[in-house]
């Protein structure tokens, strides 16, 4: 006597996005020299895992049986923008 087990697929998914010490300096027209000064320290650690599953075929009285599992897709996105400065950008445009 066998069996069965069919299981659906599993997905996941991630997204980190930062932006960090963005400057726009908005003063058309203005000369002379503009001193900046950013720091930033961005440690990023994204584990993004689709498993699927741990799946057991047995009991004491079953032998045979078949396991049908699903696709597993995982995916992940990491956008970073770090010090990022414009000057003498016309903010009212």
């Amino acid at each position: 006597m066998g069996g069965k087990i069919d299981t659906g697929s599993a997905m996941a998914g991630s997204q980190v996005k930062l932006d960090v010490n963005s400057s726009l300096i908005g003063c058309p027209g203005c000369e002379g020299d503009v001193n900046i000064t950013n720091g930033a320290k961005i440690y990023t650690d994204v584990v993004t895992k689709a498993e699927s599953g741990d799946n057991d075929l047995g009991a004491m009285f079953l032998s045979g049986g078949r396991i049908l599992t699903g696709d597993a897709e995982a995916g992940s996105l990491v956008d970073a923008l770090v010090n990022f400065t414009v000057v003498g950008y016309d903010l009212l445009k």
